[in-house]
């Protein structure tokens, strides 16, 4: 997914024609909203993780 944000950002950026300012603001939004919800990813994935290992060590224990 964040390869073809990517390469649509070059694309864009490398067109002889400046980007206007609503096509700008929609470039940014959809880079901001792929880094929030990585970060929401990510933050679930590593809690998630953490309370399925977390009895483990007690068990092991």
């Amino acid at each position: 997914m964040a390869e073809a944000l990517f390469e649509l950002e070059e694309t864009l950026i490398s067109r002889k024609e400046a980007l206007t300012s609503e096509e700008a603001k929609l470039l940014n939004s959809w880079k901001q909203n792929a880094v929030r919800d990585f970060g929401i990813g990510a933050t679930g994935a590593s809690i998630a993780t953490w309370l399925g290992t977390f009895p483990v060590y007690y068990i092991v224990k």
